[in-house]
């Protein structure tokens, strides 16, 4: 009876195998790595107003604002007023002067900007066309909500350069509100 002689696996070909797959798991790990750092983050802009026109279906339009309200109503207090501030704060970024106008309270208005040209001097001279916003506080008072922010220019603003401003802000209903702020 003989035994058969097993043969052994030469250890350097083991050795360069291994190698070679963790060299490939490296390189894997690392093109992840990369790719995923080139992914685009949501920054909660807002989209552009919805207007209808001769090329728009009435009906996407409304199932969109319908959709806007379903949003706004599963949204806290603090969401909702940021988001109609942020949605104020775009209109002015965009130079879209006549919505914001809208937005702003009658006798805020009449006190600070009788007219849409004078709101829109003061837009040019304190806000920028991009401007990176910080919610810093936020408290209900009564019907009246207030919101302390610091817009800063995203382009040119450096460390502590942002303006502090507080929006007092008057819900409605859900998407329909009235804001005043601190024009400094």
């Amino acid at each position: 009876m003989s035994k058969k002689r097993q043969k052994k696996p030469n250890m350097s070909i083991v050795f360069i195998a291994v190698v070679v797959i963790l060299a490939l798991l490296i390189i894997i790990a690392i093109s992840n790595a990369i790719s995923g750092g080139k992914r685009v983050q949501y920054e909660g802009k807002l989209p552009s107003d919805i207007k209808v026109d001769s090329g728009r279906d009435a009906n996407i339009v409304v199932n969109e604002n319908e959709s806007e309200m379903s949003r706004l109503k599963g949204m806290t207090e603090r969401a909702r007023i940021e988001y109609y501030v942020t949605k104020f704060m775009d209109y002015v970024e965009a130079e879209d002067y006549e919505n914001a106008y809208d937005l702003l309270n009658n006798d805020y208005k009449n006190n600070y900007f009788q007219s849409r040209t004078k709101f829109e001097e003061y837009a040019d001279k304190n806000f920028s066309k991009m401007m990176d916003i910080d919610y810093t506080n936020f408290e209900r008072s009564g019907d009246v909500y207030v919101i302390w922010m610091t817009v800063t220019d995203a382009i040119n603003g450096g460390p502590n350069s942002g303006k502090e401003f507080n929006f007092v802000v008057k819900e409605n209903d859900y998407n329909d509100f009235e804001l005043s702020f601190s024009a400094n």
